[in-house]
């Protein structure tokens, strides 16, 4: 599925999807271009959901809050609210917000270990706080499982990740194409050449997933 450019005018979260039920599942899908434009506080504009998230093989690009005042978890990507997530093979980037705590991922572990955030064989780089085209990179806000988390690339804020379990933090240029069609039903963002990403990745976390998000080329 594609869901993009979509708006919220207003205070609001979740510019593209606003999910509170059970559990949220994204996947083979593409969430770009959502928006929230707001003079007060808004959270998630890709993505903002109070139920546990799972999003595999899928893109979240272009999102954005726009305006708006300073809020610890304001986000343009993915907003959390304390429930357990889970990301495999999966791109963050190119997302925004011009008032508030990362572009990319608001991921949040309560104290406890659960729930919690965990990702594999994901990049989360290449996200901005900042009315554009200011380039203040900040990828993720809050607490990812560290020790159950494996082999992503991650740009700054990284979430309480190191370069553990072939994690690759600190990439503040992960080598990544524009969104555009690269094949396969959705849009996507192709790994350019020269990009860390490029084999940072392991096969041991793609049990089920018999292609990328492109599908059968």
């Amino acid at each position: 599925s594609t869901i993009e450019n979509n708006r919220i005018t207003g205070s609001g979260s979740g510019g593209g999807i606003y999910f509170s039920g059970n559990l949220l599942t994204i996947d083979a899908s593409t969430v770009s271009g959502n928006a929230i434009n707001t003079s007060t506080i808004g959270t998630g504009g890709g993505i903002q959901t109070s139920a546990p998230l799972n999003i595999i093989n899928s893109t979240v690009s272009g999102n954005a809050v726009n305006g708006g005042t300073f809020a610890a978890s304001c986000n343009g990507g993915i907003g959390t609210s304390n429930q357990s997530v889970l990301i495999r093979n999966s791109t963050i980037t190119g997302n925004r917000v011009a008032h508030g705590s990362a572009g990319g991922l608001d991921a949040v572990l309560v104290a406890d270990g659960s729930p919690s955030v965990t990702i594999y064989n994901t990049i989360v780089a290449g996200n901005f706080v900042g009315t554009g085209p200011s380039t203040t990179a900040n990828d993720i806000n809050g607490t990812v499982d560290a020790a159950a988390s494996f082999n992503n690339l991650i740009g700054t804020g990284d979430g309480g990740l190191s370069a553990v379990n072939d994690n690759q933090v600190g990439v503040i240029g992960p080598g990544l194409g524009t969104l555009q069609d690269n094949g396969g039903p959705t849009l996507t963002c192709a790994v350019l050449p020269g990009s860390l990403a490029i084999n940072g990745g392991d096969k041991d976390w793609i049990s089920g997933v018999d292609y990328d998000q492109r599908g059968p080329l």
